[in-house]
């Protein structure tokens, strides 16, 4: 009977394998249409506490129904998006504006000595050799590669992008509005797709991972918004130009974990650097690019020790050790888009493991922190939940 049993589950766990395998696959080879279910879910998580939200408002026998709350939810962030979008457009283009009216002489001036001084170092070293030239190198070097250009094929690639952008923000607005509008119906689907004996497994982990990933993803929010304000604050305090812009980059990059910050430092050291010369050529650019380094490393500190740790260990119930391994791991096997999407596959993951293989060593040990919820959770799901 033993051994039965240990075949039987032998095989559980070989099907559940093979069929999470095969979803892999398909997502994998339909990467692009996944993409925007992806990007749809992540709607879907930030709009559904919104969406909840409307659906409480009344007034006498007046009460906004699902399809309203749906489609209100959606707009309002898509609102709150083009605003922050409109915010940034105006010091860009005052930017781009304040770069076409750079006194010429001056920059070729600036240029002419830090090449000069650049170019007598490298021969001071041997790095290059005393006939060449620095200026003449990076010259036949752009010249090179702009001679391997395509220019044709460059502007349909333009062209292209252009239109692949467009198309993806209407699917993604597209499957949104109906994940919001028929997340019940469609999460009944996917039970009644799962074999009857794990229909209760199935249906607590879509139940789990909502609340967990909706709790992140707000989370998260919340945590670009006060690290773009911090920044903002701090970076106008000492005079810096271009603050908003510097800040809105800064708090943006917070979806990529750890790099996202050092990516954001570096752009804001060349904003800050083009916009002090704009303003005054004669500025000492090197406090300027100090300023700006400081209030990054500042906001780092106050990110790493005080909002990341609450945000995401909190929201997932993750050890931050745990979640700093776990990006690097998905960082390793997908880039920057691995980093940003690695907590939340973790935690669907985890939460996969533990309904299904609970009864292992290591899945209760990699699922400890979230076992204090587990019973509370399947308790009240129990409750709505008929197979």
């Amino acid at each position: 009977m033993a051994s039965d049993f240990n075949i039987k589950r032998f095989f559980h766990v070989v099907s559940i394998l093979l069929g999470l395998g095969l979803f892999l696959f398909i997502a994998w080879y339909f990467s692009s249409v996944t993409i925007y279910v992806i990007v749809s879910i992540i709607v879907t998580l930030l709009c559904s506490p919104i969406k909840q939200l409307f659906a409480r408002i009344r007034y006498k026998k007046f009460k906004i129904g699902n399809t309203l709350a749906s489609a209100l939810s959606l707009s309002l962030v898509v609102i709150v998006l083009l605003l922050l979008f409109h915010i940034v457009l105006f010091p860009v283009s005052k930017q781009i504006n304040a770069i076409v009216s750079i006194d010429t002489d001056n920059i070729e001036t600036t240029y002419n000595k830090a090449l000069n001084y650049i170019d007598g170092k490298l021969k001071y070293y041997h790095i290059i050799e005393a006939e060449e030239n620095l200026e003449d190198i990076i010259v036949h070097t752009a010249f090179s590669y702009i001679g391997q250009m395509n220019i044709s094929s460059a502007f349909g690639d333009i062209v292209h992008a252009i239109g692949a952008v467009f198309l993806g923000i209407f699917s993604v607005l597209f499957i949104s509005f109906f994940f919001l509008k028929d997340f019940v119906n469609l999460q009944q689907s996917i039970i009644n797709i799962a074999p009857a004996n794990h229909r209760t497994e199935v249906f607590h982990i879509l139940e789990r991972s909502k609340r967990l990933l909706s709790n992140y993803f707000v989370g998260l929010s919340i945590e670009m918004i006060l690290m773009g304000l911090l920044e903002f604050i701090i970076l106008s305090l000492l005079g810096i130009e271009n603050a908003l812009l510097i800040s809105f980059l800064g708090g943006i990059m917070v979806v990529v974990p750890y790099i996202g910050s050092l990516i954001a430092c570096i752009a804001g050291c060349f904003i800050a650097g083009i916009s002090g010369y704009i303003v005054s050529p004669d500025a000492n650019i090197s406090i300027i690019l100090v300023k700006v380094l400081a209030t990054f490393v500042c906001c780092r500190i106050v990110d790493n020790f005080f909002l990341q740790p609450f945000i995401a260990s909190k929201s997932v119930k993750a050890h931050p050790l745990e979640i700093f391994i776990v990006v690097l791991l998905f960082g390793s096997l997908a880039g920057i888009p691995g980093m940003m999407l690695g907590i939340p596959a973790y935690t669907v993951i985890r939460i996969i493991a533990q309904e299904f293989f609970g009864y292992t060593n290591f899945v209760k040990t990699l699922t400890s922190r979230m076992k204090q919820n587990t019973d509370e959770t399947q308790n009240n799901n129990n409750n709505s939940f008929k197979p």
